[in-house]
């Protein structure tokens, strides 16, 4: 699946799942998720600007990525149950949706073929980040 397909899908499933969302009222330097925390919410960018840091030993943060719109935050910790890696905060406001945990176990026991896409779309956008990291530690 290309960049476009990822779009599309996102846009899609947007659309599906807009009627179980909340829409958020970000501002900046709002934090949508902290780092080690657990989390089982989906935010979907749809404008604006998230960036994304890790706290070092001293609690000195460093911004390690920005995501714009058509990007996801929260797979981690909703899909695996795993604790956000880095605080996800808000630079720039726009509309970020959110799936909360209850609508999230709903689509996955209502509707799997939903639940399904959503899988897969969050795989596809894992593996796209994790590619720009591998690339960035390699100096590419």
């Amino acid at each position: 699946m290309n960049a476009l397909e990822v779009q599309e899908e996102f846009e899609d499933l947007v659309q599906i799942l807009r009627p179980r969302m909340q829409v958020l009222d970000v501002q900046v330097d709002e934090i949508l998720v902290e780092q080690q925390a657990e989390n089982h919410r989906l935010y979907f960018i749809l404008g604006g600007l998230v960036s994304l840091e890790k706290a070092d030993l001293h609690a000195d943060a460093s911004r390690v990525g920005t995501l714009g719109r058509w990007n996801m935050i929260g797979e981690l910790g909703a899909l695996l149950d795993y604790r956000e890696p880095l605080t996800a905060r808000i630079e720039k406001a726009g509309e970020v949706l959110v799936l909360p945990a209850d609508q999230i176990a709903a689509v996955f026991r209502d509707t799997p073929d939903i639940a399904r896409r959503l899988q897969r779309l969050s795989l596809l956008m894992l593996a796209s980040k994790l590619e720009k990291t591998s690339q960035t530690l390699a100096g590419s």
